[in-house]
C-alpha cells in the first residue's frame, strides 16, 4: 500500500470487518491495512468496526474501534471488547464485590448489565480510541 501522506511518521494497524475473525489466539488475517499517523491512537494495535449500538451514542454502530491487547485485569470504568462462550459485546467494564467478577453496562441505563466470572472471558480488548465517521479514515487506506 503507497503512503499517499505527507505525514512523516506512518505505522500500520491491522484492520478487522469483525473482530471475531481476529481469532482466540490473535492470528486471523485482518481485511487490510490501515496507515496511520503516528500520533493517531498510538497504543492501538488493531482496528475493528462496532457492530453493535451498546454504546451509543458515544459509540455507535458502523463506528471504528482501535484496540489493544488486554492481558492484565479489567481495569473499571473502561471500555471492552469482551468475548465469552456465551457473549461478545463492547460494553463498559466494571469490577463488582464479589473478586473475579465483573459487571458489563451499556451507556443505556435501563438495560440490565450483565455479569461475567473472569475465568469465562476468552478474549478481551481494552478500547483506546474510536472514529464515528469513516470517511475521516479514507486518507490512510480505509476504502481499499
Amino acid at each position: 500500500m503507497k503512503n499517499r501522506s505527507k505525514h512523516p511518521r506512518i505505522r500500520p494497524v491491522c484492520f478487522f470487518n469483525d473482530i471475531r475473525t481476529r481469532g482466540i489466539d490473535g492470528k486471523g488475517a485482518p481485511d487490510k491495512i490501515l496507515q496511520l499517523p503516528a500520533e493517531l491512537f498510538p497504543s492501538a494495535e488493531f482496528a475493528a468496526y462496532c457492530h453493535s449500538d451498546e454504546l451509543a451514542p458515544y459509540i455507535p454502530s458502523g463506528a471504528i474501534l482501535f484496540m489493544k491487547e488486554s492481558p492484565e485485569e479489567i481495569v473499571s470504568k473502561m471500555i471492552y471488547y469482551v468475548e465469552t462462550e456465551r457473549l461478545h459485546a463492547v460494553m463498559i467494564a466494571e469490577e463488582t464485590d464479589v473478586w473475579g467478577v465483573y459487571r458489563l453496562r451499556t451507556y443505556n441505563h435501563e438495560k440490565e448489565p450483565v455479569y461475567i466470572l473472569s475465568s469465562e472471558i476468552r478474549v478481551k480488548y481494552l478500547v483506546v480510541g474510536s472514529c464515528k465517521d469513516v470517511s475521516a479514515l479514507e486518507p490512510y487506506g480505509m476504502n481499499e
